[in-house]
């Protein structure tokens, strides 16, 4: 390697991590206590939409998965419109969003905003 060539080689190593991390969530992100980014968390994340029916009932297993999806929002979306059709009243605590990395759950969320 040319000295001259020296500085694109790390340019294009810098870029080329700085892909890895947008892709992989790198990062952290406090609002969501999480070791992902939350453009990733919101955005781009794998998660398993997980319902329990009958919350006040508080029976662990009334818990069943209605869905995979990405993104924070589309989790939240998921579970109402399960809610309304199985003709219960919506509740926040019913739903929760597992992140789901290489087959494996991660990290549990619900979205904030």
């Amino acid at each position: 390697m040319q000295d001259h060539d020296f500085p694109w080689f790390w340019a294009v190593c810098l870029a080329g991590l700085f892909l890895w991390g947008y892709r992989s969530g790198f990062g952290s992100c406090d609002e969501y206590a999480s070791d992902y980014s939350c453009s990733y968390l919101e955005n781009r994340a794998d998660y398993e939409v997980l319902y329990w029916r009958n919350l006040q009932e508080d029976n662990p297993e009334d818990e069943r998965p209605i869905g995979r999806v990405v993104g924070l929002r589309a989790c939240k979306d998921t579970a109402v419109r399960y809610s309304a059709a199985i003709n219960e009243r919506w509740e926040e605590r019913a739903y929760i969003c597992v992140l789901v990395k290489d087959g494996s759950y991660m990290e549990k969320h619900r979205l904030l905003n």
